[in-house]
């Protein structure tokens, strides 16, 4: 019978203790959460409705932006492409050139995308841009001088035209506070899960 009361005693005591460890872990947890929530909170707030399907990369994305566009994932999905082509970490081992009608947005909202799927920066000083007619990404990998061209097939940038010239006029509006527009945001979803050789032509070249 004492045997028996003193198990009972130490079963107890353990299932306290570990209902005390898990008591605590979940506080922990919670009050990371609110820190990373409370971070998060001083950065700018996007204009962007996530969408259970939407990959990975694409809040992120959109944090990076502003909003949800097709010229910002495409310029996404191209210069992702273009380091991934080449083994690239990014970042600092690559130098990147982007061609394109960038003068202004939102086809320069482009750039904006290669920046993040690239890690190359106009504050590194590794990209640049020179004005042309169809979008490309043309990248280097600095430490093996390994060279990816990628160039959005035309049918790609008829379509974002078209979609915008049937979207609502935004004339008037800071380019910042655009409205969720839902045709371009289904073309930029689109763009994001599209087929690679649907979306783009890949070359390489070595030194």
């Amino acid at each position: 019978m004492f045997l028996k009361h003193r198990i009972g005693l130490v079963i107890l005591l353990v299932v306290g203790s570990l209902w005390t460890l898990a008591r605590s872990v979940d506080r922990q947890a919670q009050g990371m959460f609110t820190e990373d929530r409370a971070s998060m909170a001083v950065l700018p707030q996007p204009h962007y409705e996530p969408k259970p399907e939407d990959p990975p990369w694409l809040p992120v994305l959109v944090q990076f932006h502003g909003h949800l566009g097709p010229w910002v994932v495409l310029g996404f999905r191209l210069g992702e492409a273009a380091r991934k082509a080449v083994d690239a970490a990014g970042y600092f081992d690559v130098e990147v050139y982007c061609l394109g009608p960038f003068e202004k947005p939102p086809a320069a909202c482009f750039l904006d995308g290669v920046q993040l799927a690239t890690g190359a920066t106009w504050g590194k000083r590794n990209i640049a841009w020179e004005l042309a007619e169809i979008p490309a990404v043309k990248l280097t990998h600095l430490p093996t001088g390994r060279k990816a061209v990628v160039t959005v097939r035309r049918e790609v940038v008829d379509l974002i035209v078209k979609t915008a010239n049937q979207s609502a006029p935004q004339s008037g509006r800071p380019h910042g506070a655009q409205p969720v527009d839902k045709k371009l945001d289904d073309l930029a979803r689109q763009i994001a899960r599209i087929k690679p050789e649907e979306l783009f032509t890949l070359e390489l070249a070595t030194p």
